[in-house]
C-alpha cells in the first residue's frame, strides 16, 4: 500500500487492520465528544472552560501518556490565552481538536448499524442539553461544531490518506465550521450585523480612521511627557492595512493549525486505544508537492520586494506564502532535529539560531524553518528523481 491511491483489495486489507477498543476506552471517548460538543455554546463559564480543559489533558495522558502531543496542543493554547487574556479561546481550541478527534474514534469504531446507534444520540443528546441550558436553539446548534470534522478525520483513516492531503481535508472542514459558527452566533446573538461582510470595508476603513485620530492625540503629549512616539500615524496605517491584506492567509494558517492538532490527537488514539498496532509511515511524514516548494519560495521573494500593505500583487504573495508557511516549517524543524539526520556545522548553527528566534522572534524563526523545508522538499525530490533514473538505466523495476 502506498498510501495514496489504494485498490478495492489494498483498502479492505488496511480497514481490516481497524480495530474496536474496548468499553471503558469508548465510554471515555464518547465522553470527551459530549464535553467538547457541550462547551462550545456554554463556554461564558470560565470556570466550566478550566475544567473542560483540565478533562481533556487528563485524557490524552491517561489514553496515549504522551507529554509530547499534550505540549503540541498545549502550547497553541497558551498562546491563544496570553494573547487574548480568557480561558474561552483556549477551551474553543481544545472543543475543536478533542471533539473532533474523538468524535473520528467513535465512527471508526462502528463496524455496523448496531453500533452506529449511538452516534446518532450522541449530537442529539448534546444539542437538547444545551438547548435546555442556554434556552436558545440557534447557540444549541453549535454543539454540531465537532461533528464534521470528526466525519471527515474518520474519512481520511479509512482511506489511508497520507499527512499532508489529510490535514488539508480537515483544514477545509475547520473553515467551513467556523465560517458557520460565525453566522450561527451572529444570527443568534445580533442579527442585525448579518450583513457584516457586505460592510466590512466600510468598517475597515472607520475603525482605522478612529486609531488614527487616538494615536494622533497620544502621539501629541509624548513630548509633553519627555517620550518618543513608538507608533506614529503613518506606521500604524500600514499596521492597520497589512493586517486587513492578510486576514485571509492568518485565517487559513489557524485552519491548518487546528487540522494539524485534530490529526496528531487522533493519531495518538488510534494507537492508544488499540485501533491500531502502529501508524503508517504515511500518516505521520509530512510531504509537500515540489510545485508547493517552488511556489512558497517564489511567493516568499515577491512578498519580500512588493509592499503588501498597498499593492495587490504583494498581499497575493504574502498570503500564499502564509497558507504554505506551517507545512514547510513542520518539514523544517523536522529536517533540523531528526534523529537520523547527518548534522553539518550549518545545520547545527541554523538549529540554535533557530532556538533563539522562538523565544525573540516567532514570525521570524516559522518563516526560517518554512524556507529551510521547502529548500529540504526540492533537494529530496531532485535525488529522488536521480535514483530513479539510475535505477531506470540499470534496468531495475
Amino acid at each position: 500500500m502506498n498510501g495514496t491511491v489504494l485498490n478495492k483489495t489494498e483498502l479492505a486489507a488496511w480497514r481490516s487492520l481497524l480495530a474496536r477498543p474496548d468499553g471503558k476506552k469508548l465510554l471515555l471517548s464518547a465522553g470527551i465528544y459530549l464535553l467538547a460538543a457541550l462547551i462550545i455554546p456554554l463556554s461564558g463559564s470560565t470556570e466550566l472552560c478550566g475544567l473542560f480543559i483540565a478533562a481533556c489533558v487528563a485524557f490524552l495522558l491517561t489514553a496515549t501518556h504522551s507529554f509530547s502531543t499534550l505540549l503540541a496542543v498545549a502550547i497553541p493554547a497558551l498562546l491563544l490565552f496570553t494573547l487574548s487574556g480568557s480561558m474561552l479561546p483556549a477551551a474553543l481550541l481544545f472543543a475543536i481538536v478533542f471533539g473532533g478527534a474523538t468524535g473520528a474514534v467513535l465512527i471508526l469504531s462502528a463496524r455496523n448499524v448496531r453500533e452506529a446507534l449511538p452516534l446518532i444520540g450522541l449530537p442529539v443528546l448534546a444539542y437538547l442539553a444545551a438547548w435546555l441550558i442556554s434556552g436558545h436553539p440557534l447557540i444549541a446548534l453549535l454543539t454540531a461544531v465537532p461533528m464534521p470534522l470528526a466525519l471527515v478525520g474518520a474519512l481520511v483513516v479509512r482511506r489511508c490518506k497520507p499527512f499532508s492531503p489529510a490535514v488539508a481535508a480537515i483544514a477545509v472542514a475547520v473553515a467551513a465550521v467556523a465560517v458557520s459558527v460565525s453566522v450561527i452566533a451572529l444570527a443568534a446573538i445580533a442579527p442585525e450585523y448579518l450583513n457584516f461582510f457586505r460592510h466590512l470595508p466600510e468598517l475597515a476603513a472607520l475603525l482605522q480612521k478612529e486609531m488614527l485620530a487616538v494615536i494622533t492625540e497620544m502621539a501629541e503629549l509624548y513630548p509633553e511627557m519627555g517620550l518618543t512616539a513608538i507608533f506614529t500615524p503613518t506606521m500604524l496605517h500600514n499596521m492597520i492595512a497589512l493586517a486587513i491584506n492578510l486576514s485571509p492567509g492568518i485565517f487559513a494558517i489557524f485552519a491548518i493549525v487546528a487540522a494539524y492538532l485534530v490529526w496528531r490527537i487522533l493519531c495518538a488514539l488510534l494507537v492508544a486505544l488499540g485501533m491500531l498496532p502502529r501508524l503508517p509511515r504515511v500518516f505521520v511524514t509530512p510531504m509537500m508537492s515540489v510545485v508547493s516548494a517552488v511556489l512558497f519560495i517564489l511567493a516568499f521573494l515577491v512578498a519580500l520586494f512588493a509592499n503588501s500593505a498597498y499593492t495587490l500583487v504583494g498581499a497575493v504573495a504574502e498570503n500564499c506564502a502564509l497558507v504554505l508557511t506551517p507545512g514547510f516549517s513542520l518539514i523544517g524543524f523536522g529536517s533540523l532535529l531528526g534523529r537520523h539526520t547527518q548534522r553539518s556545522c550549518l545545520s547545527v548553527l541554523l538549529l540554535i539560531g533557530m532556538a533563539y528566534l522562538i523565544f525573540n522572534n516567532p514570525p521570524l524563526a516559522f518563516t526560517i524553518a518554512a524556507l529551510y523545508g521547502a529548500i529540504q522538499s526540492l533537494l529530496l525530490a531532485h535525488a529522488n528523481a536521480k535514483n530513479n533514473k539510475n535505477n531506470h538505466k540499470k534496468g531495475e523495476p
